[in-house]
C-alpha cells in the first residue's frame, strides 16, 4: 500500500528562505508531508514544546546548514537548529544533514561574523560530520540532494508513515473490527469484576473484628500505648485520604489523629503532638486491607525525587467507604 511519510525540515529561515523553498518542494512532489516554521504558530504553547511536538510525529528529518547559526535558545546557550537535530537524534529518528560546501560563496549577509557565533557553528558542523552528511552549494542541487537520500533512507529505514484508510485491505479492516469486539469485550468483563465483591476474603478479619494497635508518644521518655479498633473503624478513619490516593506517612498521620480521644482515655498524659503509630501495627494494617482488596498500590508516575509509596482504594474499597461512610436518610 502506498505511504506518505512526514518530513520536519530544519534550518535557519531568514537566509535560507528559497533553499528552504526548494527542498519543500521536492518534499511535495514525493507526496511527503513537509514541517517546518512555514507551518506552525507557536502563540499558544512555547516555542520549544510546539518544535518538540512535531518532530515526535515525524518520520524524517532533514538538517540543512549554511553560514548562520540561528537564534540561540538561552538556557542552553545552543540555536534552536542544533537543538532540534539532537533532539530528533534523541528520539530516534533518521535524520539526513547537509551542509554548505563554502560559506564564503554567501553574500555577507547570509553568514555569522560574531565571532563567538562562528564558534558555536563551527562547532555545531563537528558534531553533525561525525555522523553520514551530504554537502550541497546551491538550492537545485540541495533539493536533488534531498530526493535522492530521503528514497535512500525510505527504504533502508523504514517507518509507520500515513495509509489513506480506503487503501486499507478488507481483511485488516477485518481485523480492526474484531481487535474491536474484543476490547469492548474486555471492558465489559473488566467492569463486571469491579462490581462483583471479591471472592476468598470472609477468611479475614474484618467488619467488627478487633485489631490491637500500638501508638508511643514522648513525654520525657518514649511511651507505648495499645488500644482496640474495629476493622470497620479503621477502614473509616483511612478511606476518605485514599479515595484518590496517599501516601504512607500521611495515613500514618491520619490514623493517630483521628483516634487521639481513644487514647487520651487510656492515658491522661497522652501528648496528641508527639505521637505516632508504632511500625508494626501499620504494616499489619495495610497488609490486612490489601488482603481485603480495599487497597492497592497507585501506579501514577512521579518525579525521580519523590521516592514516597502511595496507596488508594479499590472500586471494592470504594464500596465499602461509602457503605460505612455516607449518611442515610431517616426512615419515616
Amino acid at each position: 500500500m502506498d505511504k506518505k511519510y512526514q518530513v520536519f525540515v530544519s534550518s535557519t529561515y531568514e537566509d535560507l528562505q528559497e533553499e528552504r523553498k526548494a527542498v519543500i518542494e521536492a518534499l511535495l512532489q514525493m507526496n511527503c508531508f513537509p514541517v517546518g516554521m512555514e507551518y506552525f504558530n507557536a502563540a499558544d504553547d512555547s516555542q520549544w514544546d510546539v518544535i518538540t511536538s512535531l518532530i515526535d510525529e515525524c518520520d524524517y528529518y532533514v538538517l540543512i546548514v549554511a553560514g548562520r547559526y540561528g537564534s540561540i535558545e538561552e538556557s542552553s546557550g545552543k540555536s534552536y537548529t542544533q537543538k532540534e537535530y539532537e533532539y530528533a537524534i534523541k528520539k530516534n529518528i533518521p535524520v539526513i544533514s547537509f551542509i554548505h560546501s563554502d560559506i564564503k560563496l554567501l553574500p555577507s549577509g547570509k553568514v555569522d561574523s560574531d565571532p563567538s557565533v562562528v564558534k558555536k557553528l563551527e562547532d555545531f558542523k563537528s558534531e553533525i560530520s561525525k555522523k553520514l552528511f551530504q554537502k550541497w552549494d546551491n538550492k537545485d542541487s540541495l533539493a536533488s540532494a534531498v530526493v535522492l537520500s530521503l528514497n535512500k533512507l525510505i527504504k533502508t529505514k523504514p517507518r509507520t508513515g500515513w495509509v489513506r484508510y480506503v487503501s486499507l485491505s478488507a481483511e485488516a479492516n477485518k481485523q480492526i473490527l474484531a481487535l474491536k469486539e474484543e476490547n469492548e469485550s474486555l471492558k465489559a468483563k473488566l467492569k463486571q469484576v469491579e462490581e462483583e465483591d471479591p471472592k476468598g476474603i470472609e477468611v479475614f478479619q474484618q467488619g467488627n473484628d478487633l485489631l490491637t494497635v500500638s501508638v508511643s508518644y514522648y513525654y520525657g521518655k518514649t511511651h507505648y500505648l495499645k488500644v482496640k479498633l474495629s476493622w470497620n473503624r479503621i477502614v473509616s478513619i483511612l478511606a476518605p485520604v485514599l479515595v484518590d490516593e496517599s501516601s504512607e506517612e500521611k495515613m500514618k498521620c491520619v490514623f493517630v489523629d483521628s483516634i487521639r480521644e481513644d487514647l487520651l482515655k487510656i492515658d491522661k498524659n497522652y501528648m496528641p503532638n508527639h505521637h505516632k503509630i508504632e511500625e508494626e501495627s501499620f504494616q499489619q494494617i495495610k497488609v490486612q486491607l490489601i488482603a481485603l482488596r480495599i487497597i492497592e498500590i497507585s501506579d501514577r508516575k512521579r518525579t525521580v525525587k519523590d521516592t514516597e509509596t502511595y496507596w488508594h482504594l479499590t472500586p471494592y474499597g470504594f464500596r465499602v467507604m461509602m457503605n460505612l461512610k455516607a449518611l442515610r436518610r431517616e426512615s419515616k
